[in-house]
């Protein structure tokens, strides 16, 4: 079972999500997104309150705007162990 965290929950993130929810091998089990433009299960503002739920995870979606990725990149590169 893959479980993905999705950051990002706009634009482009509601795509991800709606693909994501219809994979049977796939369960979403965060969405950080303080304005989320759908209603999505398991939501966290920011990374800090996403951090302390201490999550299990092993994938990671960035959809979030560019000047952002780099952030999302570093942290969950070292969350996941140098894997994208």
């Amino acid at each position: 079972m893959n479980r993905v965290v999705l950051v990002g929950c706009g634009y482009w993130g509601k795509n991800w999500y709606n693909i994501l929810s219809k994979l049977s091998d796939v369960e979403i089990v965060a969405v950080i997104d303080p304005k989320p433009v759908i209603e999505v299960n398991n939501r966290y503002d920011d990374l800090a309150s996403f951090d302390a739920a201490c999550l299990h995870y092993t994938h990671a979606i960035i959809a979030v705007q560019a000047e952002y990725h780099q952030v999302y990149t570093k942290y969950f590169k070292a969350k996941l162990g140098g894997q994208y």
